[in-house]
């Protein structure tokens, strides 16, 4: 009986030593990383495998206990920081180039865009000539011209008779134009024939487009230096008929250039450029030309321009846009007043204003045609210059088909322009 209870005690003793011995080979093996354990050889993914393996043998999971392998997931861990910080921070660099072309772009192009047709034609943006036909027989038919609803949409080419032209539009037509002028934006109107809203910056468009400006009934014509932009307040009920007055593109380079360094009350004032020549600016990387067939084809300054951007800004500019040249203006407006069929609220309101009482006018030294000066700025605006010797062809197309209608309105376009330089 003796030597059988000590045989069992043998035997429970030689089990429990061979169980632990084989809990400490284990436990060896799982320390040392032996390869019999299925220990996931993505170092990130060690920390984590290892912790699941530990906690049926480790209950004390809030000590550290660093083995040389942990020694190698933590230096793999933070390698991986690093690189990870690398990469965020490389992310942010790109957005922040990313968030600054957005805004470069949203301030150049103005930040809203149109519907298209397939032709990438503002959809609500009529065609010159679409309802000139059906409109010219209906008007025989009733005596009157046919209202479809439509809202003149004046595009400002800036320092091209564009302040002239919104005073004859406010006070010689009557019509109701959005401009802010007295603090925040609102459906006030501030002065005679100016509700004060903005559509000449990226912010007013978006908050006229979010507030149905066109469709509000209290504008009757929309003045916007942004083309896309500007087309894209008009809509199903309304649409837009556009307009602008083109000046030649190196008188406007030059003019603008001598205004922005003395008007100190416009958001684009320069006074830098008072310690520099017009020649110096044009010779500089500064100069951004050609800003008409950017406009019309919604590509940002700096972008290289080719010939199919020409050609597009001239399918625009026939099919939507009823052209104006500044130094005609006497015939510019005689064929706008029949375009739009347009009733001057006292005689020669028009003409007073553009003989007598120009607006904004800004005197400045002119190059010599044809100078080494000259010829530089041409070439930096080859394209615009191209777009508006086209305009110019259109401008007679129009001519022909709102012919005058006697000598005397005739006699109106002999009428020497001095160019109202604003």
């Amino acid at each position: 009986m003796t030597a059988s209870i000590k045989r069992n005690a043998v035997t429970k003793a030689l089990t429990f030593s061979i169980l632990l011995i084989a809990q400490l080979i284990l436990l060896d093996r799982y320390i040392n990383n032996d390869s019999d354990v299925d220990v996931d050889t993505d170092q990130s993914n060690v920390r984590g495998r290892r912790r699941q393996l530990s906690e049926p043998l480790l209950p004390f999971d809030d000590v550290e206990v660093t083995t040389s392998a942990e020694t190698t997931d933590v230096n793999a861990n933070e390698q991986r920081g690093d690189d990870n910080k690398s990469e965020q921070l490389e992310d942010e660099e790109i957005e922040t180039e990313e968030s600054k072309l957005q805004k470069r772009t949203r301030q150049y192009l103005g930040g809203l865009y149109p519907k298209v047709d397939s032709d990438q034609m503002p959809l609500y943006l009529r065609d010159t000539n679409e309802l000139t036909d059906e409109m010219d027989e209906l008007s025989l038919r009733w005596g009157e011209k046919v209202d479809y609803g439509d809202r003149p949409f004046f595009w400002h080419i800036p320092k091209a008779s564009g302040s002239t032209m919104k005073n004859i539009l406010n006070f010689c037509f009557n019509l109701k134009r959005a401009e802010n002028v007295d603090g925040k934006p609102s459906m006030k109107l501030v002065r005679d024939n100016v509700v004060n809203m903005d559509v000449n910056s990226p912010d007013g468009l978006q908050h006229a487009y979010e507030n149905d400006l066109v469709n509000s009934g209290e504008v009757d014509v929309i003045v916007s230096n942004y083309f896309i932009s500007g087309s894209a307040l008009f809509t199903q009920q309304h649409h837009g008929r556009a307009f602008t007055i083109m000046r030649h593109p190196i008188d406007l380079a030059e003019s603008l250039f001598h205004y922005r360094k003395k008007a100190s009350w416009e958001p684009s004032y320069r006074r830098d450029w008072n310690t520099i020549t017009f020649a110096q600016y044009v010779s500089s990387d500064a100069y951004m030309g050609n800003w008409m067939v950017h406009q019309l084809t919604g590509t940002m300054a700096g972008e290289t321009l080719a010939v199919k951007h020409l050609e597009h800004a001239k399918d625009v500019l026939q099919r939507k846009v009823f052209v104006g040249i500044a130094s005609q203006m006497d015939e510019t407006m005689r064929q706008l007043k029949l375009y739009f069929n347009w009733k001057e609220t006292q005689p020669f309101c028009v003409f007073n204003y553009l003989h007598s009482t120009p607006t904004n006018t800004n005197k400045h030294p002119k190059m010599v045609r044809g100078s080494e000066q000259w010829n530089l700025v041409a070439e930096k605006e080859k394209w615009d210059l191209s777009l508006y010797y086209y305009a110019l062809e259109l401008f007679s197309r129009q001519r022909e088909r709102f012919p005058p209608a006697d000598r005397a309105s005739e006699g109106l376009i002999s009428i020497k322009n001095d160019v109202p330089d604003d």
